[in-house]
């Protein structure tokens, strides 16, 4: 995937910049392995500032219930490579939940 995400209301913003990334998901009986990565690279502000860039890694692991229940859980981390004041920051996320087609 790839996303440009500027334009006249973010140009010349620390918020201008683009993405890419991508997944991976493989079934084995009822289980699903997922694996994302996602990079971020900020554009420079109008008076030179730069922004963070950061890394994106997600891994999952889902599985079925039956034909219309999954459970599910997630770890995440957030690798800020160009972190405030060139310090690197990072942040991880652990979730687990149900899905429930109807």
């Amino acid at each position: 995937m790839y996303q440009d995400f500027g334009g006249d209301a973010l140009e010349d913003s620390l918020q201008e910049g683009n993405t890419i990334g991508g997944g991976v998901a493989y079934k084995v009986g009822k289980f699903t392995p997922r694996l994302q990565i996602m990079q971020v690279d900020r554009k420079e502000d109008g008076a030179g500032n730069d922004a963070e860039d950061s890394l994106n890694y997600a891994l999952g692991l889902d599985y079925s219930l039956g034909k219309k229940t999954t459970v599910f859980a997630e770890y995440a981390m957030l690798d800020n490579t160009d972190g405030i004041e060139d310090t690197d920051a990072e942040a991880n996320a652990f979730s687990v939940g149900l899905s429930h087609k109807f």
